[in-house]
C-alpha cells in the first residue's frame, strides 16, 4: 500500500491551543482514506516556516533527507493543508522547494482544495506552479 505522508505543522501557541491539528490530521485521515494510501503522521509543533526553519532544522527536512537517502520511498505521497505548511518564504524560494519535492519523485497534495501534484502534471501544466503566488 502507498505511503501517504501527512506533514502538519504550526508555529504559535494560540495556533496550538486551537483547532489546527485536528483540521490538518482529520482531513489527512480523510485523503488516505478515499485514495487507499497507509498514513504516516509527520507532526512539527510550534516551528515556523517563515524563514524556512522547517526545512532547515525541523521535520520537514528531515522527511526531505530521508527521500534523498532512500529511507521513505519516492513514490511516497505528501499531504498538506495548505501549500503554507511548506514554506512561508518569497515565491522563488517557494517553487524551489515545492519542485524539489516532485523532483524527488514525491506526489503532492494540498488538502483545503484537494489538488494533487506530480511532476509530470506540472510539466504539462506549468500554470499549476502560479497557484504558489
Amino acid at each position: 500500500m502507498p505511503l501517504l505522508y501527512s506533514y502538519i505543522r504550526w508555529s504559535s501557541e494560540r495556533q496550538a491551543k486551537g483547532t489546527t491539528l485536528q483540521r490538518q490530521m482529520t482531513s489527512a485521515k480523510e485523503f488516505a482514506l478515499a485514495n487507499g494510501l497507509e498514513l504516516v503522521e509527520i507532526i512539527d509543533p510550534g516551528v515556523s516556516a517563515f524563514r524556512g526553519k522547517n526545512t532547515k532544522t525541523g521535520k520537514l527536512g528531515d522527511f526531505i533527507n530521508a527521500v534523498r537517502e532512500g529511507v521513505i520511498p519516492d513514490d511516497s505521497w505528501l499531504y498538506v493543508e495548505n501549500l503554507d505548511r511548506l514554506t512561508r518564504q518569497d515565491v522563488t524560494t517557494a517553487q524551489k522547494l515545492f519542485i524539489e519535492l516532485l523532483d524527488l519523485g514525491l506526489t503532492l497534495v494540498t488538502g483545503m482544495d484537494k489538488r494533487v501534484y506530480t511532476l509530470e502534471s506540472v510539466n504539462q501544466n506549468p500554470t499549476d506552479l502560479m497557484r504558489l503566488c
